[in-house]
């Protein structure tokens, strides 16, 4: 059975020494004049495991939130691991691991401004990506747009188990790529992953 990581948050970093501390300074980060660029900007973020350029698309207090930390966390995680294994083991090797098997990643991808239809409502934004029905939502301030926490995680309990199971698999995604190399069989990680997937995930 396969159990596929990115299910269990629909954006899918508390900040740890394995993760890639690249800087938020460069161009194209962070919120900016436009939700559709500040969107671009995050899923750009998000599929280069770069946390402090997706917090920064996020106001400061909204960044405290600690289900966004850890979903974060958790997205930079499974980056790593697949760049660790496509350099141990190769790219081939890579889609028969991520396909039919015990463990799946479905890593984010990039996309551009003007792929997203945007809806402007004074300083609150709409923004759909194509193919989705449920937007992502931007808030105003200042004369940028950050994105909004509210479309991201829930709220209450919720969200502390958001942020428990995320934390738990971000630990296991880093242990895993840690111990990555050629002696290991990729099959028998696959099954052994898979298991602790659903370890996680079905724990009370």
């Amino acid at each position: 059975m396969r159990y596929s990581l990115f299910a269990l948050a629909a954006m899918t970093m508390l900040v740890s020494p394995g993760c890639r501390h690249r800087t938020a300074a460069a161009t194209g980060t962070g919120a900016a004049s436009t939700p559709a660029q500040t969107v671009e900007n995050l899923h750009r973020a998000m599929a280069q495991g770069d946390v402090p350029a997706a917090m920064s698309c996020f106001r400061t207090q909204d960044a405290k939130n600690p289900a966004i930390l850890a979903s974060f966390e958790f997205t930079a995680a499974g980056v790593d691991f697949h760049d660790r294994f496509v350099e141990v083991y190769g790219k081939k090797a890579w889609e028969k691991f991520n396909g039919d098997g015990g463990f799946t990643i479905s890593l984010p991808k990039p996309s551009k401004a003007e792929d997203f239809t945007v809806q402007i409502e004074g300083d609150r934004a709409l923004c759909y990506a194509p193919n989705e029905t449920e937007p992502g939502v931007l808030i105003r301030e200042n004369d940028k747009w950050y994105a909004s926490p509210d479309t991201l995680v829930p709220t209450g309990d919720p969200a502390q188990d958001l942020t428990r199971r995320m934390t738990a698999l971000a630990k296991m995604l880093r242990m895993y790529t840690k111990k990555l190399d050629r002696s290991i069989d990729p099959d028998g990680l696959d099954q052994e992953m898979g298991i602790q997937v659903y370890q996680v995930i079905t724990q009370n």
